[in-house]
């Protein structure tokens, strides 16, 4: 479980170093641009809770978030992102 609290800024490429977390939650950030290339890393993931009050958060949804077969919760909460997988 990683749990990422008032994080201001971008997440970083390194996150995907995570491989075996299964749940991960923001809350209370302030994210700007895109989410990282290297969530394709994390296949063990079941839950991804992205909240971003005041942020500029935009660009896409990585296409591997739709072949995540773990993944059974995803919350995008005041995010702007766009994906072919979620209209």
């Amino acid at each position: 479980m990683l749990l990422l609290l008032n994080v201001i800024g971008t997440l970083p490429e390194s996150l995907g170093d995570l491989t075996g977390i299964t749940y991960l939650q923001t809350y209370g950030t302030k994210l700007s641009g895109s989410l990282p290339e290297s969530l394709n890393n994390l296949l063990k993931l079941n839950t991804l809770k992205l909240s971003n009050y005041g942020g500029t958060m935009t660009g896409t949804v990585p296409s591997v978030v739709g072949s995540m077969t773990k993944l059974v919760e995803l919350n995008l909460e005041h995010v702007k992102l766009h994906s072919e997988y979620f209209e």
